[in-house]
């Protein structure tokens, strides 16, 4: 998937999440992906971020949305797979 399709899933995430920590957490990747897009962070920094939000959703587990936790953390590890193997 490119990373146009990643955002697409964080959006419908958004949308579709209750979840305020998942909300937060979908609109900064989208945030932090757009900076990386446009050369405003580095790819290093980028991929650091997104580790950082992940480690911070996947500590709390009293995430009522499950499967939405779940599409968010597929999606940071798509992205950060991107980003890795993007010279």
């Amino acid at each position: 998937m490119s990373i146009e399709q990643q955002q697409q899933q964080l959006a419908i995430c958004y949308v579709n999440s209750q979840d305020p920590s998942l909300q937060m957490a979908a609109k900064a990747i989208n945030e932090y992906t757009e900076y990386c897009k446009n050369g405003q962070i580095s790819k290093e920094e980028y991929v650091q971020l997104l580790q950082d939000i992940q480690s911070q959703i996947n500590i709390r587990r009293e995430v009522s949305d499950q499967n939405t936790l779940n599409t968010v953390n597929t999606v940071i590890n798509s992205l950060i797979n991107i980003a890795t193997m993007i010279g």
